[in-house]
């Protein structure tokens, strides 16, 4: 920070330091404003290419240099490096041609930038002398302005000492001769601008803009890293011409901004402001005005006028008036009081100055708060031109660790900011100002959300953004009449956001829907499966559907709608579209699809469109080799559907098998038990594991069952332990053994003999299905509940395994829902006890479906047909229809009351015979209600 605030005041203020005594009346050397370096200079190496750091004129070569060739001059001459005396004390003497070398540079130097440092008055005159004929119209743009004002020192030696005229110097000015080398030298112009500007921006307050800028110079950095890096024969022509075009017009801006020619805003489009700063700066210098004006006095005066530009602030690119007269002086940004040499010093040796403070000033500021404050009262320049990020063709770039804050952008209304609630974020996506009317539709949509549970993923929000307003009340009262209708097994807006995908057409079309179509959409169960195979096709129509529907094939023996194989075809042709009916018929007229029994085989069907999962429609020939490996048959010389169904878990959406593989699996000893046999059990856990994730390595296996905390006390392989961490970890890839012993080693897990408690672990397992390894802090707080003690005040297992068996792959249950469910008033019997056979039999027919809602409990206990002879409830009756319904979710009353009137349940007195119920409700367990 002091090199740069030193830096800054040397460049602008030199001839007022000047009369300070502070500096001499060298120039300060480009080098330096490269480099950012005050300190005196090393010796240059002489091998350095002159294209390095060193200030450019393009087109044109001077005229004196003494470079006499047959060929035209290349487009980009570079200028020498500033060439550096040795350190008396520090460096070893030179010799005489050294010295004499070192003069040569010394001059040849200050001939070829010598312009560079000419009053204003003189540049015409200059550039007439050095420009060859043809670029003389181009010339304004061929001028690149170093950053320091004031006039020509002539040809004094940078060290302050005067020298006799010599011989005209003869240096060897190396041309660039490739489109790379001139990129080099526009970026590095370019660099030691923005760095200029930043450092003004950092003192006059503006930090915002001062970010902006730093991320701008670091991508030009970036740039220039790669570009010296990199061999020119291996970077793309048509890239470096990009960043041609683009830095010559941006450093032609700052060039027409330096020269007065326009404001900053103005720049680049040729449309000038008469009531610019800078128009009213050169009108004041014209008409005389002199004296030592403050720079903050001529602040003052440009914000009084400061036209389009809005700001008061002197650019160090753009000099004020005052600057161009030469009797500028450095003055405190509080009082506008001149700084003394003393005060000078003291700004220079602060390691971060906000401020050009005088000392009485500054003994006025209590701590940083007070320069806080002066930098708030800095007014942001919003009419510059802000530097933007510009990406070449094909290239990406972050170089930086460093996360610079995000320019400012312009607030919106106070009504579209974007809060955390839905309706606000639904106004603040939309792209227009929303009538009372249309506020009124969105706030009936978002009713709607929250009476249906449903969560608005941000999706939609995004949704929002293409809908047109012509458009905006049929889509929300549309959507609303689509959501309201939808089952409770639709969690979120996924499936409409899926299938309209942004897209202005389908918008329009759901838009223009009638709601009684959309309604009908949105109550079949097979919505999720269409809205899958139409994802970014739009809603399908109502007669599209119908038709589809329609079709014999999705009818099973009984004349049932099979949706197992609906959703089948539905997930093999994710995102293709409906397949057509040909396609389907032909599908499953294939014979392969037949068991033994001449039957349709669902299983086997699903097993291939899961590992066809987007994939497309089956093809014939693949089906018919795939079952026809002899690897499939189990020791009987049957078809053994299980394994079938655990490679096409693993190979689930990546394609059909491969036959070396399956062969080379299923050779490896590690499935063998201890009696020899191929062990399904732990090839299946193997499998969940890696579901998706395609064949596992064999090296992978062996190491995971090398683990002793798989032995029991007995010291054999805990085929129990291994499945449930096999079910957590399901899809998740293979285990590590690191988390594995953390977590058999909570203390938690130990029952009242100290003994590993398998069937609490299982159940926690059970709910974590497929969410991956427990978590310890979960399982400590989930245990310490209250409610699991029973009236003895021991642990109950049978009933947190009741809650563990709901919410299977659900997740940890939260400690409200346990208490609210627990107090419910119709688990108790009729001596006030809580019955836990019938809390059970409910929890059987919730498995994996989440905790029980009150509204569904107490209506199916209030039918009469639990009602037995003497209208007490019939528990067994209950139990067995559980049973059958186990995993289904709740009966339904229509069904319970159709089986129950069937006459084959009266035994020969015409009594309902309760034994021959259960037994028929035994063998049906988990596949629903009987058939008659």
């Amino acid at each position: 920070m002091v090199r740069s605030l030193i830096l800054l005041v040397m460049v602008l203020f030199r001839d007022s330091l000047q009369a300070l005594e502070l500096v001499g009346s060298s120039p300060l050397p480009a080098y330096f404003l490269y480099s950012n370096k005050l300190a005196e200079p090393e010796q240059p190496d002489p091998l350095r290419g002159c294209h390095e750091l060193t200030p450019v004129i393009p087109g044109f070569i001077p005229a004196k240099a003494g470079i006499h060739t047959d060929s035209p001059p290349e487009p980009y001459c570079p200028v020498p490096p500033w060439p550096c005396h040795p350190r008396e004390g520090r460096d070893p003497p030179l010799a005489l041609d050294s010295r004499l070398r070192w003069n040569d540079d010394l001059r040849a130097w200050e001939r070829a930038v010598g312009v560079l440092r000419q009053p204003p008055e003189r540049g015409n005159e200059l550039l007439e002398f050095y420009a060859p004929p043809k670029v003389l119209e181009n010339t304004s743009n061929g001028l690149i302005a170093r950053g320091a004002a004031g006039g020509d020192d002539g040809d004094k030696p940078p060290d302050g000492n005067s020298g006799s005229p010599d011989p005209e110097p003869q240096p060897v000015l190396t041309l660039i001769p490739d489109p790379v080398q001139a990129c080099l030298q526009q970026k590095k112009q370019l660099l030691q601008i923005l760095q200029i500007k930043r450092l003004w921006l950092i003192i006059t307050g503006q930090t915002t803009l001062a970010r902006i800028l730093s991320d701008r110079i670091m991508v030009i950095e970036a740039d220039l890293l790669d570009l010296e890096r990199s061999d020119p024969g291996t970077i793309q022509p048509g890239l470096v011409q990009t960043w041609l075009a683009e830095n010559g017009q941006e450093l032609r801006v700052y060039r027409e901004i330096i020269s007065g020619k326009y404001s900053g805003r103005q720049a680049g489009n040729g449309k000038k402001n008469s009531s610019s700063r800078t128009a009213k700066a050169s009108t004041t210098a014209a008409t005389g005005q002199t004296g030592q004006t403050s720079g903050s006095a001529a602040r003052k005066r440009g914000t009084g006028s400061t036209g389009a530009n809005g700001r008061g602030d002197d650019d160090p690119l753009n000099p004020s008036a005052e600057q161009n007269t030469g009797n500028s002086l450095v003055a405190c940004s509080k009082c506008d009081k001149a700084l003394n040499p003393q005060e000078l010093g003291r700004v220079a040796n602060q390691t971060a100055a906000s401020a050009l403070l005088c000392n009485k000033c500054l003994s006025g500021i209590q701590g940083n708060k007070r320069v806080r404050r002066i930098r708030e009262e800095a007014e942001p320049d919003a009419s510059e031109p802000a530097p933007k990020k510009k990406k070449g063709p094909g290239r990406k770039r972050n170089n930086s660790t460093a996360v610079a804050e995000p320019a400012a952008k312009k607030k919106k209304p106070a009504d579209t900011q974007i809060p955390d609630e839905p309706l606000g974020k639904i106004k603040a996506n939309i792209k227009y100002e929303l009538s009372q009317e249309e506020l009124e539709k969105v706030q009936t949509l978002m009713a709607v959300f929250k009476e249906k549970n449903i969560t608005v993923k941000n999706t939609f929000y995004k949704l929002l953004g293409f809908v047109d307003r012509d458009y905006f009340n049929g889509f929300f009262d549309n959507a609303a009449a689509f959501f309201g209708h939808l089952s409770k097994n639709v969690k979120n807006t996924g499936m409409l956001t899926g299938m309209l995908n942004n897209s202005k057409k389908h918008i329009r079309s759901f838009a223009e829907r009638s709601q009684n179509e959309l309604e009908y959409l949105a109550s079949l169960d097979v919505l999720t499966s269409l809205s899958s195979m139409n994802a970014g096709k739009g809603v399908p129509t109502d007669e599209e559907v119908k038709a589809i529907l329609g079709w014999p094939e999705w009818k099973d023996k009984n004349g049932e709608f099979n949706i197992e194989l609906f959703r089948s075809f539905s997930s093999m042709n994710n995102g293709k579209g409906v397949p057509t009916h040909e396609q389907v018929k032909a599908i499953l007229g294939w014979s392969e699809w037949k068991d033994r029994d001449g039957e349709f085989n669902t299983k086997l069907f699903r097993s291939f469109s899961s590992m066809n999962h987007g994939k497309g429609i089956l093809k014939h020939e693949q089906v018919k080799e795939v079952l026809g490996w002899p690897e499939w048959k189990d020791k009987d010389g049957e078809f053994n559907m299980e394994l079938l169904c655990s490679f096409s878990s693993m190979n689930n959406a990546k394609g059909m098998l491969k036959q070396k593989e399956v062969k080379e699996v299923l050779g490896w000893p590690e499935w063998k038990g201890k009696d020899g046999e191929f062990s399904m059990e732990l090839f299946r856990s193997f499998s969940s594991i890696n579901h998706g994730k395609g064949i596992f390595k064999q090296e992978e296996v062996k190491e995971v069952l090398g683990w002793p905390e798989w032995k029991d006390k007995d010291g054999e392989f805990s085929m129990e332990l291994f499945r449930s961490f096999s079910s957590m970890n399901s899809g998740k890839g293979m285990l590590k053994k690191k988390e594995v012993k953390e977590v058999l080693g909570w203390t938690e897990w130990k029952d009242r003999d100290d003994e590993f408690n398998t069937k609490l672990f299982r159940s926690f397992s059970s709910m974590n299905h497929g969410k991956g390894i427990l978590k310890h802090e979960q399982v400590k707080e989930v245990l310490g509940w209250p409610e699991w003690k029973d009236k003895d005040g021991e642990f109950s297992m049978e009933l947190f395994r009741v809650f563990s068996s709901m919410n299977s792959s659900k997740g940890m249950i939260k400690h409200e829902e346990v208490k609210e469910v627990l107090g419910w008033p119709e688990w108790k019997d009729k001596d006030g006890e809580f019955n836990m056979e019938l809390f059970r039999a409910f929890s059987s027919m919730n498995h994996g479906k989440g905790i029980l809602k009150h509204e569904e409990v107490k209506e199916v206990l209030g039918w009469p047909e639990w009602k037995d002879k003497d209208g007490e409830f019939n528990i067994e009756l209950f139990r067995s229809f559980s049973s059958m319904n186990n995993a289904k979710g709740m009966l339904k009353q229509e069904e319970v009351k159709e089986v129950l009137g069937w006459p084959e349940w009266k035994d020969r007195d015409g009594k309902f015979s309760m034994e021959l119920f259960r037994s028929f409700s035994s063998m049906n367990s988990s596949k629903g209600h009987a058939q008659t």
